[in-house]
């Protein structure tokens, strides 16, 4: 779709007093955008050209929402330019982050992106000073596990959640910690344009998110971005004309590792991002949660994406009918009293709903392909229902049949976590 030649990064405008910044966007210049974000904080004293250099990144980051609607072949940034390498990390993010976008919406992706290099690299280095951590907080358990792993290694850590931290007060006073609470408030023509011929679908929003968080560490003085983020991110969901289809592209290794180059060599060069739970799967997280947190945050967290539609401020709930239901009952099984299992779903036994069988088939990867949601690789999938299988309180789960899985979830992975702090993680997990 062709509509409009040229999408233009216009311009970004931060208030110091607010600590609001609007990012402006514009398709020929004749439909422009205006995306407002919000630090709801006191601002610590900071050092103006790394936060320059933040907003810089988020505002090319955020530009995706409004990129996608027509994708212009031209782009176009009208205050700054990109390096070699900042073309290079942009267009990779764009790509792979609207891999799902793409396939969704049956498109080529070949050619599309077309970032331009026109800044020479010679950033100078700088460095913040600050000390200690934000914790991101999504309502569910990783968040909560990654949490209550800090608390029990000593690490000063607050909180913080983009349109969500009103909701998650319980869990953020059971944890110990205070909640940063960040507003992001897109331009209301995005939605208006989805409804008559703009393409729409999947951006890779822990991306955004990423450097929301980056912003908030420098207005807040904090040294460190810490996800609660799993090593079952790096399982691509489908493929798409050669490209990997990955719904988690922004939480995965891959993306880690680049944004952490990006974050050190263009903002500041101390700056820490890493996930706490990136060296462990989703069935251990899941073992973890329901051994030493369950009764505690029972009645405050939930998983279900149902609960984070934009303008969506109901209480935390579960549907017991979306894929990531079904993937948290799934990894539950093997290791919670399947009556409160049960309690948790509202009385709902996953396994034996028809309704849900076509899903948890997707999840164990016997038919179609895994689901576009947050959710965990196959191979464990499958070892959390044998599991279930074994322990004889799941006779529902023997309807669904599948090769034998040769998988360990107690892996140890490669992550990005600092050496002095990974010796304190481990010791830990032996623990549990």
């Amino acid at each position: 779709m062709n509509k409009f030649d040229k999408f233009i990064f216009k311009d970004y405008v931060f208030d110091p007093v607010t600590n609001t910044v609007e990012l402006k966007y514009s398709l020929d210049n004749e439909i422009d955008f205006t995306e407002v974000i919000s630090w709801n904080i006191e601002a610590v004293s900071y050092n103006p050209e790394i936060l320059e250099r933040a907003l810089f990144a988020l505002w090319i980051m955020a530009g995706v929402s409004y990129y996608k609607t027509y994708l212009p072949k031209e782009i176009v940034i009208e205050r700054g330019g990109l390096t070699e390498s900042q073309k290079i990390f942009f267009s990779k993010t764009y790509q792979l982050g609207l891999a799902q976008f793409f396939y969704t919406n049956q498109l080529d992706w070949e050619g599309v992106i077309n970032f331009k290099s026109d800044s020479v690299e010679s950033i100078n280095e700088l460095s913040t000073g600050n000390s200690g951590s934000l914790s991101a907080l999504g309502g569910g358990k990783d968040s909560i596990v990654a949490a209550e792993l800090m608390n029990l290694m000593g690490i000063e850590f607050d909180c913080w959640a983009v349109n969500q931290a009103e909701r998650f007060v319980g869990i953020s006073e059971s944890i110990g910690a205070k909640t940063f609470s960040v507003t992001r408030r897109l331009d209301g023509k995005l939605a208006k344009l989805n409804g008559v011929d703009a393409y729409n679908g999947h951006v890779p929003i822990t991306a955004i998110n990423s450097f929301i968080g980056v912003v908030l560490a420098i207005l807040a003085g904090k040294k460190s971005i810490v996800w609660a983020i799993e090593s079952s991110t790096d399982e691509p969901n489908t493929s798409w004309k050669g490209l990997a289809v990955n719904h988690q592209y922004s939480k995965s290794s891959e993306f880690e590792v680049d944004i952490i180059e990006y974050i050190n060599t263009n903002i500041a060069s101390d700056l820490e991002y890493y996930s706490i739970l990136r060296p462990i799967s989703e069935l251990r997280i899941a073992e973890i949660f329901c051994k030493k947190f369950f009764e505690k945050y029972k009645t405050k967290f939930s998983s279900c994406n149902a609960n984070f539609n934009i303008g969506n401020n109901s209480s935390l709930k579960w549907c017991g009918k979306c894929p990531k239901c079904a993937f948290i009952f799934i990894i539950f099984s093997p290791f919670l009293e399947k009556n409160k299992l049960l309690e948790l779903f509202n009385g709902k036994d996953i396994y034996s709903d028809p309704d849900m069988k076509g899903v948890i088939e997707e999840l164990l990867g016997v038919d179609g392909h895994k689901p576009l949601e947050c959710v965990g690789e196959i191979a464990e999938v499958r070892q959390a229902v044998q599991m279930a299988k074994n322990s004889g309180h799941y006779p529902e789960a023997e309807q669904f049949e599948f090769d034998e899985p040769n998988y360990n979830y107690l892996k140890y992975s490669k992550n990005s976590i600092p050496s002095n702090l990974e010796e304190k993680l481990k010791g830990i997990l032996d623990s549990i």
